[in-house]
């Protein structure tokens, strides 16, 4: 009975170790995409920008800037803590999770690095 308790637990952390496995490849794998290609079909799911900051607004636990590339804009929102001061004109790399909030589509961030 000892063994099959110890497989069965095996078995679970396994289970847990590749979906975690999984879910960081599919963050972290991302390919930077134009801004200009991001639409509806892009809801609820991860993308990477770059681009340069052309405007930053920020309130007590958040930050809202609009991030510009070659091809288009799209607004990008930070609810955590984030040390790092951000600027017009900065430029930076954007890992997020697409949403739309009054009709417009926005990128909620995961990871915003300066290049």
């Amino acid at each position: 009975m000892h063994e099959k308790t110890l497989e069965k637990i095996s078995l679970i952390i396994s289970i847990i170790g590749i979906l975690i496995v999984l879910i960081i490849s599919e963050t972290y794998n991302l390919k930077t995409i134009s801004i200009s290609l991001i639409d509806e079909s892009f809801i609820d799911k991860s993308v990477k920008v770059e681009g340069y900051i052309t405007e930053v607004r920020s309130a007590k636990e958040i930050i809202v800037f609009n991030l510009k590339d070659s091809s288009d804009e799209i607004k990008v929102i930070i609810f955590d803590n984030y040390d790092l001061p951000l600027f017009k004109g900065q430029k930076i790399s954007v890992i997020g999770k697409i949403q739309q909030y009054k009709g417009d589509l926005e990128i909620i961030a995961d990871e915003v690095v300066v290049i």
